[in-house]
């Protein structure tokens, strides 16, 4: 009888989804896969957990599809599923009240337009909003160089965030209804010239008191480091941030780019990829304090604020990344294995400080674009394309946990026994442990113990929990199995 518990308890803790893995109980045992598309360009999600995706067929037509909370096509939005547009979109914002707006580019006789149309929940046009549901507005005269990479909620309306590759940075300031706010900067722009904007801008960002930041490279310095600028609520460059506005990062490597920059708190985070002249490569994460630009030398081990993920292979990751509630970082890779014979995805969970949480290998090779948490921060959606060609549009849904179990960090210097345990466990470690909690599976606190020698379980059912230890230095978590 006793070994028969034995294996049920083993064979639990094999099918228990640990952090980082797929969650199976979304579309096909964690994937949706659909083969009219080639590729999810961006996603999102609405305030009923829906799924709002953008993405573009093989012969470059582009809509938004709209998925069920557990990974279905919702045929009441549009046309069975999607809603498709006669010029390219990037993104979608959705707004408190299920409406989705959906940010775009368009050409008119050689003029470029950034364009914002809503969609009302079921994916009708919203008519209300700019000229028959859409916002127009010219972004440079005659440039295929422009691109529209973002669109935020800002100061009572919407604000666009462009790049030229010669003329900088571009906002333009949209008012709710979807016309142009004309008090805002030069009459509803506002333009860094490329001289103090990085050049190729990849993401834009902005925090509570609606200051913006950018990432792209260094004039004249193309592939080798980051330049981060900051603009205030006035549309000026910040003096207070770095060089008057302006941060360059100098990350290792012959080949670098940044690729997204997001703000937690009062710290900025940009993800980049680099390679090397060798062939090896990897991702990048620096860490910026958001007021004065400086790197914050406490975040990784080199004290430069700067930390280095899988030295060989990582390229073609770290498109989106996400944060966590508890500030650890989430993101996506890939590697090379058998000289590039071999490819498979890598799912990241950093923590706070720069050191590894976890790190999740697959059996598949996908490429991911764009992640967003769903259901809450401890799950979230991946979504891109599967490698082979011709390519399908792919989105996974991954399980995150509140608690990384066995965190790497420390995880080797702190032993909790006997385990499994019917009655109590102890602890061994080298340094003093300060707190220690008990976690479900479900990452529910259930139990916080008092500094004790024997940490008695025994009121407990049995099955599988998570023991969270704190030290003077670290953070663990371990796994128990109370019988």
């Amino acid at each position: 009888m006793k070994k028969i518990l034995v294996t049920l308890l083993l064979i639990s803790i094999q099918a228990f989804s640990q952090p980082g893995d797929l969650d199976t109980s979304f579309a096909d045992n964690g994937i949706f896969e659909l083969n009219t598309f080639k590729e999810a360009i961006h996603i999102t999600t609405d305030p009923q957990e829906n799924i709002i995706c953008t993405a573009v067929t093989e012969s470059d037509e582009y809509a938004v599809l709209k998925l069920t909370p557990n990974g279905e096509v919702d045929t009441n939005f549009g046309n069975n599923g999607s809603v498709f547009f006669d010029h390219i979109i990037k993104k979608t914002l959705t707004l408190s009240t299920g409406k989705i707006l959906v940010l775009g580019r368009n050409s008119l006789n050689g003029d470029y337009f950034a364009t914002v149309t809503m969609l009302n929940s079921d994916g009708s046009i919203n008519n209300t909003f700019g000229i028959n549901g859409t916002f127009s507005e010219i972004i440079v005269d005659s440039s295929d160089y422009s691109k529209v990479l973002e669109l935020f909620e800002y100061e009572n309306g919407y604000l666009i965030a462009c790049r030229e590759l010669f003329n900088g940075s571009i906002f333009i300031k949209l008012l709710p209804n979807g016309t142009l706010d004309t008090a805002y900067g030069n009459n509803g722009k506002f333009i860094i010239p490329s001289n103090y904007s990085p050049d190729n801008v990849s993401d834009f960002t902005i925090d509570a008191n609606n200051n913006v930041y950018s990432c792209g490279y260094r004039p004249g310095y193309e592939h080798h480091g980051f330049l981060i600028t900051k603009i205030n609520a006035q549309g000026e460059l910040d003096s207070n941030f770095g060089d008057n506005g302006n941060v360059f990062i100098n990350v290792s490597g012959d080949n670098n780019w940044a690729n997204s920059i997001k703000i937690f708190e009062n710290s900025l985070y940009i993800i980049g990829q680099g390679s090397s002249s060798e062939g090896s490569s990897w991702l990048s994460i620096s860490k910026l304090n958001a007021e004065n630009g400086d790197l914050e030398t406490s975040f990784g081990s080199y004290g430069d604020g700067i930390i280095y993920l899988d030295g060989s292979g990582s390229l073609g990751g770290g498109n989106d990344f996400l944060i966590q509630e508890n500030g650890k970082l989430i993101l996506s890779g890939t590697t090379d294995l058998n000289f590039g014979q071999i490819k498979r995805t890598k799912i990241f969970r950093v923590n706070e400080d720069g050191t590894l949480n976890y790190r999740n290998v697959f059996d598949f090779y996908y490429t991911y674009f764009s992640l967003a948490f769903h259901q809450g921060t401890d799950a979230f959606l991946a979504a891109g394309r599967t490698y082979y060609y011709p390519s399908n549009l792919l989105i996974s849904k991954f399980n995150v946990g509140s608690l990384g179990v066995e965190d790497i960090t420390g995880g080797n210097t702190i032993k909790i026994y006997p385990n499994p345990t019917k009655k109590y466990f102890e602890i061994e470690s080298k340094h003093k442990i300060t707190k220690v909690e008990l976690y479900n599976v479900l990452g529910e606190k259930i139990h916080t113990f008092k500094n004790t020698q024997h940490f008695d379980v025994s009121r407990f059912a049995s099955g599988l929990y998570v023991v969270k230890l704190e030290s003077e230095n670290s953070v663990v978590s371990k796994k128990l199995v109370i019988k």
